[in-house]
């Protein structure tokens, strides 16, 4: 299970989540058989909310994982975000970090679904994703835990709107583009 460096054999993985709709997204990739890794390969088998360096830590890096290392894969929005462990962490896991960027917001994936992307970009210096989807689709709850599975019942529909936003992206970064199965990347 390799793909841009992403090496997750023997792995033990810890997957943060920026927020509600990050989890929910994970969730449903994961359940589906989607990604490059499953839930076995996760840490407690779930994905987490992101929390501070402290307490990541704190909670996870002093623990002993017998003979898996652990990964640390973030799924967050911002490009700039600063994940600078402390002594004598930042030596022992510095190539085992991983961010996959969701950039500008997670919601531009319902924006690509809603064939939207056009109306979007005539407004994006102004609007982010989750308030374009407030504004023109009437999504009030859209960061509420949950919303994501509602609004994309269908995994495949998910996976589309992965694709298509791989599409349209000129990012340098990784994505959840990147953590898809060989199978469900165009050509």
């Amino acid at each position: 299970m390799q793909t841009l460096g992403l090496d997750f054999n023997n792995r033990l993985i810890l997957c943060l989540c920026e927020g509600n709709a990050e989890i929910d997204i994970m969730n449903m990739l994961l359940d589906n058989d989607m990604l490059i890794f499953d839930r076995s390969m996760l840490f407690e088998g779930k994905v987490c909310k992101r929390e501070s360096v402290e307490m990541i830590q704190e909670k996870y890096l002093s623990l002993s994982f017998k003979d898996k290392k652990l990964v640390i894969l973030r799924i967050i929005d911002s490009k700039h975000e600063a994940f600078r462990l402390s002594k004598p962490y930042n030596e022992m896991y510095k190539s085992m970090i991983f961010t996959c960027i969701t950039s500008p917001e997670i919601e531009i994936l319902i924006i690509h679904k809603e064939g939207g992307i056009v109306d979007f970009k005539k407004c994006k210096s102004y609007t982010k994703p989750s308030g374009f989807c407030k504004e023109h689709y009437g999504f009030k709850k859209i960061k509420n835990k949950g919303f994501m599975n509602e609004y994309f019942n269908d995994p495949n529909g998910l996976l589309e709107a992965i694709v298509e936003y791989e599409k349209n992206s000129q990012r340098k970064e990784l994505s959840l583009y990147d953590l898809l199965k060989l199978e469900y990347k165009f050509d």
